[in-house]
């Protein structure tokens, strides 16, 4: 294989997806973190996304990170049309740039980019995002045009991104001739943002936000859907007899900025909330100051059904809040381990006993923030992250 040089530096990197800021996409927010932590290394980093709906400008500049928008309609049968129609932007950038990595669902149109810039001798990440919906063995699996596809896709790639280790099994499971292809690491998570502080300044923070100064916080990041498990989070809560508020973190309100997401879902999940828990409850929003409301909280508490590697609980761990979540495959003595650094739990009666057993006991509590604290400094910052896959990048040959 042609030799594909050894200086990032005198690189160009773009970085793929479907949706990044303004919208809050998990896989979104990855990449433009990503990409604003590649600006560290004094790389020169682009990311490409779609217009959805022509809501934004085509080109902006985001705390210093270039982004290049193609225009994309919610019809599927325009957007269809639209795709079609600039394909030829396609060749454009895969001459301007050197490295590509897209974040996952892998659409038909980054599989093209992804096939013309192996053509062209370039180097190709991608990272899935979502166990059952684009990691390799459900890509694999299906009807005969489908897979065909995607094992050439697959087969184009430079390395692939594991951001767990069961991601990293499915790949090597359908694709054990590539398993050298594999880079298994979190995301990583911004340090510099995400961090604890001091009681003081803990006081500080709920006088700005607004909550109370002698009531224990439990917190939740995630869009109001059914995939969160918010229904049974109320149904707990309501059971533990403890002057406790609980805070989330993301948008409860259907607008355009969450147009795949269902207004139904979001209008019953928001009042059964009001009505299960009432003046506990604090529905924020999708706030740009997540690292403000997790420096305050005192348990972190997740129930989804399924995920790649929240970022959430990388925050959570960075910011020394306890994380008690629902048992997720892949997450589970990787990032977390559950009684050291954790409380993992499979039934909504495990959720509650493991909530009351932290309000319950303060020096657990430190004990195992503490313990996810230290993991996250050791192994997952995004710094470290970054600079182990330029490494790796650079040593594609």
């Amino acid at each position: 294989m042609q030799s594909k040089g050894t200086n990032l530096k005198q690189k160009r990197i773009l970085l793929c997806s479907v949706l990044t800021v303004p919208y809050t996409s998990g896989s979104g927010i990855n990449l433009f973190r990503f990409a604003r932590t590649l600006l560290k290394f004094d790389v020169d980093v682009s990311v490409l996304t779609f217009n959805w709906n022509l809501k934004h400008i085509p080109f902006q500049k985001v705390e210093g990170v270039k982004i290049y928008r193609i225009p994309a309609c919610t019809l599927k049968l325009l957007n269809a049309v639209l795709n079609l129609l600039f394909l030829p932007v396609l060749l454009v950038v895969v001459l301007r740039y050197d490295v590509f990595m897209v974040y996952g669902p892998f659409i038909p149109y980054y599989k093209v980019l992804v096939f013309m810039a192996s053509l062209f001798k370039k180097r190709t990440i991608i990272q899935s995002v979502n166990l059952t919906m684009d990691d390799i063995r459900t890509l694999l699996t299906g009807f005969w045009l489908k897979k065909t596809v995607n094992k050439k896709f697959l087969n184009s790639v430079d390395v692939y991104h594991a951001i767990t280790p069961e991601f990293a099994h499915r790949y090597e499971e359908m694709n054990p001739e590539k398993k050298d292809r594999i880079f298994l690491s979190s995301q990583g998570v911004d340090l510099s943002r995400f961090y604890p502080v001091c009681e003081h300044d803990k006081v500080i923070l709920k006088s700005k936000l607004g909550l109370p100064l002698d009531k224990p916080i439990i917190i939740t990041i995630g869009n109001l859907i059914n995939r969160k498990g918010f229904s049974d989070i109320f149904k707990v809560l309501a059971t533990i007899n403890y002057d406790f508020i609980f805070v989330v973190i993301g948008n409860y309100k259907h607008n355009w900025k969450f147009f795949w997401q269902s207004k139904n879902e979001m209008d019953f999940l928001y009042q059964q909330g009001k009505e299960t828990l009432g003046s506990k409850i604090f529905f924020k929003g999708a706030v740009t100051n997540v690292d403000e409301y997790l420096k305050v909280a005192d348990i972190f508490l997740l129930n989804s059904e399924r995920e790649g590697l929240p970022n959430c609980l990388l925050e959570a761990m960075a910011s020394k809040v306890p994380c008690v979540y629902r048992s997720l495959e892949g997450v589970d003595d990787y990032i977390l381990v559950n009684g050291t650094s954790s409380l993992i739990f499979n039934s909504n009666d495990g959720m509650r006993r493991s909530i009351i057993d932290l309000l319950d006991n303060n020096r657990k509590r430190n004990i195992i923030a503490e313990n996810a604290f230290c993991s996250v400094i050791k192994e997952h910052s995004d710094v470290l992250v970054a600079e182990k896959l330029l490494k790796r990048i650079d040593g594609i040959s």
